[in-house]
């Protein structure tokens, strides 16, 4: 680890990349309207821009890159509008494209408003790349004090999407997306959307305004994107000057690459699968399992069996690897196999004769660590799904011990596509639901 104290002047901000600890000397400096006080850490694949209104001095140790001045960083260049929204401030929702700056905007507009006494709440709809809760997840929770990070929010609720993409779940994000809106709306004075990065095209801008119109949203902000600012603009003259947008912007801001963003996802997932305490509960196949039942003619097989469906299929097709996963949908054979980065093969309309009508059959259903959502009171928590015992109609599932010490707390289970090797690596995302 190397160090360097460094003098700040106002007319230089500084940005510091991670891994790397920043510690206040002299003078004040901040950190998105937050004033420094003691040592803060900054995250490996992060960086953060260093402020002062005068002069200051810092201490930073750094592991790989050297801090860097640089002219266009910082809230400097948000602040004059944040000071006019915050004089008449409502709910409001942030849009801008992958690493532009949303969460940095929506701490700085939550550390503004706590200087004027008013209590924001902050909204984070990225299921791949939010900071509140893990991957596969979108949170929201009120912010009380100053804060960095949105992992800091007070009494965060979570709900679970089950993939880090929001294409083809839009329905269920914009339901759950309402629900957390209207939780953390009472306990505040107003709303912080920070939005995921698909805004590019018409089916996206759909989805927008989708939300923006059922939550009745006045004000928008938006980093540097004219094109979805022209679409806005069209319909806000249509509607007679609807919405009040906002467009800033766009401050330097560390571009990372589709490894960091995975990298970023798998230290989530470690951190909280290695730092709690998990428990196992051997659960019975319920109607809380609510896509997981037989009165959805749903059915489940074990490995043998799949070696079997193999082996009866190969006078049929040229098979000569066991696939790791087979479904039936219908008339329809579909086989999975684990490819270079997580996608399956589907090999479709093989007639089969079938007594019922199955609507999904899917293997395997042991050695598993398929990410799940286990629902306690009015949240969602992370879970792994272990093992599927069809034999007994059991599930074998993991889930944190502080969080669920028995398992009548379970309410509900959902089902995801992110599983994860041993080391809490992304071992595939399913490119449909397994269940």
């Amino acid at each position: 680890m190397k160090e360097i104290i460094i003098d700040l002047s106002r007319e230089n901000p500084l940005i510091v990349y991670g891994p790397a600890y920043v510690t206040p000397l002299e003078g004040e400096s901040i950190i998105y309207a937050k004033k420094l006080t003691n040592c803060v850490y900054i995250e490996k694949y992060k960086a953060y821009p260093v402020e002062t209104p005068n002069s200051a001095k810092i201490l930073v140790k750094y592991y790989s890159k050297k801090p860097e001045f640089k002219k266009i960083i910082g809230a400097w260049i948000w602040e004059k509008t944040v000071t006019n929204f915050l004089r008449n401030y409502s709910d409001t929702i942030i849009l801008g494209k992958i690493d532009s700056g949303k969460t940095s905007l929506a701490v700085y507009i939550a550390n503004m408003a706590l200087k004027k006494n008013i209590t924001p709440a902050i909204a984070d709809y990225d299921p791949g790349q939010g900071d509140i809760g893990l991957p596969g997840f979108i949170g929201g929770g009120t912010v009380g004090k100053d804060i960095l990070s949105l992992k800091e929010v007070d009494t965060p609720v979570y709900r679970f999407i089950g993939k880090t993409s929001p294409a083809g779940k839009e329905d269920r994000l914009l339901k759950e997306e309402k629900e957390i809106y209207k939780i953390i709306r009472k306990k505040s004075d107003f709303v912080i959307i920070n939005y995921h990065g698909w805004i590019k095209g018409s089916r996206a801008f759909k989805i927008i305004y989708k939300l923006i119109d059922s939550l009745n949203l006045k004000k928008i902000f938006l980093i540097e994107d004219k094109e979805l600012y022209f679409s806005l603009n069209l319909i806000n003259k249509f509607y007679n000057n609807r919405y009040i947008i906002y467009l800033l912007k766009k401050p330097f801001t560390k571009r990372r690459s589709r490894f960091e963003r995975r990298k970023i996802r798998e230290n989530m997932y470690k951190d909280f699968f290695k730092n709690n305490d998990l428990t196992q509960f051997n659960i019975e196949i319920t109607n809380r399992l609510t896509n997981l039942v037989e009165d959805k003619k749903s059915f489940l097989f074990d490995t043998d069996e799949i070696k079997k469906i193999t082996e009866y299929l190969k006078s049929y097709l040229e098979i000569n690897r066991v696939p790791e996963c087979i479904a039936f949908n219908r008339n329809t054979l579909q086989l999975y196999y684990t490819m270079k980065n997580l996608d399956h093969v589907i090999i479709n309309h093989i007639n089969i004769k079938l007594d019922i009508s199955i609507e999904t059959i899917i293997l395997p259903l042991e050695n598993l660590n398929l990410i799940i959502g286990l629902r306690k009171n009015n949240s969602f928590y992370p879970g792994l799904l272990k093992k599927v015992d069809l034999k007994n109609k059991r599930i074998t599932i993991v889930a944190p011990k502080k969080l669920f010490k028995d398992e009548k707390e379970i309410k509900e289970i959902r089902f995801g596509r992110i599983e994860l090797d041993g080391e809490y690596q992304e071992k595939r995302i399913l490119k449909k639901d397994l269940f």
